[in-house]
């Protein structure tokens, strides 16, 4: 709850809660575009973000700790991931990429990016060889 002196009460996101600022339960799921550009033009992004940035992690209804994925100072939740040690997404066309791809898309859906599926096969191709 923010109180009066809190930066939050300042936010220009408090004039749009319909908006998916935060996604359920600490789902990926992709912010609504009116969001970023909400952000871009409020006058407390630099300490929503140092916030986030202090602690991105809540307590879920299971009592596990999640990491908050969403929109904080103007900024999307993947783009934090590379900060302060961070490691940076696996890149296309590598097995590690193939399955970043997997882990996003969703179950029983093929994964779309060719790159990663012809390096998929290939690394599937060499296990199979190497066991046997």
């Amino acid at each position: 709850m923010a109180t009066a002196g809190d930066w939050r009460a300042r936010a220009a996101c408090r004039d749009y809660p319909q908006l998916r600022w935060i996604p359920n339960d600490g789902q990926r799921a992709k912010p609504d575009p009116k969001c970023l550009e909400i952000c871009a033009t409020c006058p407390v992004r630099e300490e929503c973000l140092a916030d986030y940035l202090g602690d991105p992690y809540f307590i879920s209804a299971d009592g596990t700790r999640r990491r908050i994925y969403g929109v904080f100072g103007g900024v999307y939740h993947e783009y934090h991931g590379n900060r302060g040690g961070g490691h940076p997404p696996a890149p296309c066309g590598t097995p590690a990429g193939y399955q970043r791809h997997r882990r996003q898309t969703p179950k029983g859906e093929p994964v779309e990016c060719e790159e990663c599926n012809r390096a998929h096969r290939l690394d599937t191709a060499q296990r199979k060889e190497a066991a046997r």
